[in-house]
This record gives C-alpha cells, structure tokens and sequence, in this order.
C-alpha cells in the first residue's frame, strides 16, 4: 500500500442501505448521538470480515427489512458521533487512486462531520 494526502471530496463510498432502504444518517442524526452520548465503539469489520455481532443486534425484533435498514442507520449514527468525539489514527484504506474507500467509511464521514478537507489515506496497489 502507498501512503497519499487526499482532498475529502476526492474520496467517496457507496451509499450504506439494504434492500431499496438507505442506512446512510443525517448529520441531524449523528448530531442526536453526540448530544445523548449513545456512541457506538464496535467497528463494521473485524479483520476485514463482517461483525456479524451487528447482523444479529439489526434483525433482534425488527418486523421486516425497512426496520433492519432502520436499525442499521442508527448503528452508522453512533458509529460515527464515536469517531468524531474519538478520532481513529487508523488510515482509511481506498480500493485504488480513484478515491473509493475499502476500508474506514465511518472514519471518512466522521472526517467529514468535523469539516476536515483532506485526509492521510492509504492505496492498494
């Protein structure tokens, strides 16, 4: 991997959601989960690999897949406003120089929230 400074708006991921159901918050959201301290530490991925503990917390008493999506947001949310109160060292990881992350979307939107314009990030080559 090559280490690079990016500008924030040449890094970019795809939209988080389920189904037809975006999971992507509002900075209103992320906003709620500073003010009430209900962050979220749990990473999405252990070692590259889904944290399945997740998948399970998202599906527990939701009715249908609109309120997984739903649960999923929330989860992005206080993922986030956990990185934005405690930034992560950790380099956001892109998939190539065109800007797409492979690893650290919450990171990059935590970035993103604290207005930061350009990040240290990593490339696979």
């Amino acid at each position: 991997m090559i280490k690079v400074v990016k500008k924030i708006d040449e890094i970019w991921h795809n939209p988080w959601g389920l189904d037809i159901y975006l999971s992507s918050p509002e900075r209103k959201d992320i906003e709620m989960a500073l003010s009430a301290n209900d962050l979220d530490s749990r990473p999405f991925n252990i070692d590259g690999v889904f944290n399945e503990e997740l998948g399970r917390e998202w599906k527990k008493n939701a009715k249908n897949i609109q309120e997984v999506a739903e649960n999923f947001k929330k989860y992005n949310a206080k993922r986030i406003a956990f990185l934005v109160k405690f930034p992560s060292d950790k380099l956001i990881v892109l998939k190539n120089a065109g800007g797409e992350i492979d690893d650290g979307s919450h990171r990059y939107e935590a970035a993103i929230y604290r207005k930061i314009t350009e990040l240290e990030v990593e490339i696979k080559v």
